[in-house]
């Protein structure tokens, strides 16, 4: 059965089964998120207002795959290309990618 995840504006991103709820982990990211919030098959991106991007492991086992520190706050949801990673602080588009 899948996951559902959901973020708290305080800062706490929660994953939970769905329909009872039951709560699998939490991560708190220790600034309130504002709707940075990406989920895919493998990955889950949550930005918070401190301008820091937690990359985590979808699934029922919690592991932080990257800690990325942004310049200014993460406000907006990234957006993914292929391998790229697009990622809008308060004050530039980043592309994240994998070097060559």
């Amino acid at each position: 059965m899948g996951c559902f995840t959901w973020a708290i504006w305080a800062g706490w991103c929660i994953v939970s089964i769905p329909p009872t709820g039951a709560v699998v982990w939490t991560h708190d990211t220790k600034a309130p998120i504002w709707g940075c919030l990406l989920a895919t098959k493998e990955r889950l991106y949550v930005g918070n207002t401190d301008g820091v991007m937690t990359v985590l492991q979808t699934g029922r086992r919690k592991r932080e795959v990257a800690h990325i520190e942004m310049d200014s706050p993460l406000y907006s949801r990234p957006a993914l290309d292929g391998d790229e990673l697009y990622l809008a602080t308060a004050e530039r588009l980043y592309l994240i990618r994998k070097k060559p």
